[in-house]
């Protein structure tokens, strides 16, 4: 299960943390392979994608979309 509040629009175009909640029952990695990873693109650009850094418990971030 993946949990998160979404964005508000906004004019910027510096990078932006989201902050989520990710569980499953036989476990999320925390580190290495397996790590979660957001991926994004602007309009009809290229995919990107960077991994989510641990926090504690279930919660996760990550920091993407700068330039857009």
């Amino acid at each position: 299960m993946i949990t998160y509040t979404p964005f508000l629009n906004t004019n910027l175009f510096t990078a932006r943390t989201l902050t989520t909640s990710i569980s499953d029952a036989s476990g999320v990695p925390t580190t290495g392979t397996g790590t979660p990873r957001l991926y994004w693109k602007i309009n009809s650009g290229a995919w990107n994608s960077v991994a989510g850094t641990y926090v504690s418990g279930s919660t996760y971030t990550f920091i993407f979309g700068a330039g857009v």
